[in-house]
Parts: C-alpha cells; structure tokens; sequence
C-alpha cells in the first residue's frame, strides 16, 4: 500500500486513525504505534524479525491498555484495516507461525506505561 509520508503506515491506515480518534493525540499515536508493529510483521522474514514485530504489536496493545482507550476496541479496527487483502493475511498468519511457541510476557501494570514508544505526558488527552 501507499505511504506518502514515509511513516511506515500506509495512508489508508492512517486516515483511519486520524478519523477514529480526533480528540486524542494520544491515542492516534498509540494507534499509529500498532499500525508500525503490524506492518513490522507483514514485512518480516525471519524468526527474529517476526519475534521483534510480535512484541511491538503486543507493547503497542498495553500502550492503548494504559491510556485506558483500549476499551474503545479502534486497535481490532486498526488491525482489520492492515490485513484487508488475502496476502496481507497470509504474511501476517506467516509471522506468527514463526513465533509459534514462544512466549510473551505482559508488562506489570507498574510500568505498563513504558510500552507507548512515545512520551505519554507530552500529548495532549
């Protein structure tokens, strides 16, 4: 798909974004942030690249967790939005299949902050 801005989302994501939140900086961010981690998967190739991609997206989901917006359901949006064509699907399910095993683990809630790549307190709402 097509990333004008060179961001790593493609633009119909981004409009999606843009338009699902528009009162939140911050959650746009943590939504863009999930949108990378997605992308990340579809374009890995090996297990470790798959791996880092996995734990991005699942950071980027405590992310929407601790800003209370992951209630809100925009990252299952987000998300459909990404894997719409059968070939993004497929990378997708093929990124996973190489983390197949593995186990992730959640943040403590103490510091579930830390999973937003980005500095929370400089956004506005």
């Amino acid at each position: 798909g097509i990333d004008s801005d060179g961001d790593g989302v493609r633009d119909d994501v981004q409009r999606l974004i843009i338009f699902s939140a528009p009162d939140s900086a911050s959650h746009r961010e943590a939504l863009t942030e999930q949108a990378v981690a997605i992308q990340q998967a579809l374009l890995s190739q090996t297990d470790q690249q798959a791996t880092n991609a996995g734990v991005a997206e699942i950071h980027s989901i405590e992310c929407l967790d601790y800003l209370g917006k992951r209630g809100q359901g925009m990252w299952r949006q987000v998300l459909a939005q990404m894997l719409n064509t059968t070939d993004r699907i497929k990378a997708h399910d093929a990124a996973a299949a190489r983390t197949n095993g593995q186990v992730f683990t959640l943040l403590p809630d103490t510091i579930q902050r830390t999973a937003c790549t980005f500095n929370v307190e400089t956004l506005p709402n």
